[in-house]
């Protein structure tokens, strides 16, 4: 009885292990898919991403090469573009009411704001968002106020950094 109680512990003990792995080396492409398939969703433009990599026992990820595509009728291919952004933040801090955000590092970001006089490529994006979300309401059901803070979490922010590079241009000599 007891080499059968032992040898289920073990294989306990393996599966947990197994699930650990699984979930380590399958969450990145995980995250890439959910992106790119419920982000357009969302959203109503498409989504691209080249990649993802995300440290669960660190609390680091990176994204790399996100193109968040404009809505319907504006011209230009993309609203929103970075070329890498990566956040570290203090793991335990995710299970309590304060999340501590060591930094957050943004690699050639570039945002193409599109105009008709009337309306624009951002603030589309940002009401298709909320229509697809119920965002803009409170608890009740109500409209909330714009910018009103969630009195119930906070967040602490150590580090922001961004970078863009300016393409070289060539000239010619006279």
């Amino acid at each position: 009885m007891k080499k059968i109680i032992v040898r289920l512990f073990l294989v306990l003990v393996l599966l947990a292990l197994l699930a650990v792995v699984a979930v380590h080396f399958l969450l990145d492409s995980a995250i890439k898919k959910a992106v790119e398939t419920v982000g357009p969703e969302l959203t109503k433009v498409t989504i691209k991403l080249d990649g993802v990599n995300l440290s669960l026992l660190t609390g680091s990820g990176t994204v790399k090469g996100l193109v968040v595509g404009n809505p319907e009728g504006y011209k230009t291919p993309s609203a929103i573009s970075l070329g890498q952004a990566s956040l570290a933040l203090e793991p335990k801090s995710l299970l309590s009411e304060k999340v501590i955000v060591s930094s957050v590092h943004v690699q050639a970001p570039e945002v193409t704001f599109e105009t008709d006089l009337q309306h624009n490529n951002l603030n589309k994006l940002l009401a298709n968002l909320e229509e697809a979300t119920g965002g803009g309401k409170d608890a009740t059901g109500g409209a909330k106020e714009p910018g009103e803070p969630d009195p119930s979490s906070t967040t602490t922010l150590s580090e922001l950094w961004s970078a863009t590079t300016i393409p070289a241009h060539k000239t010619s000599g006279c």
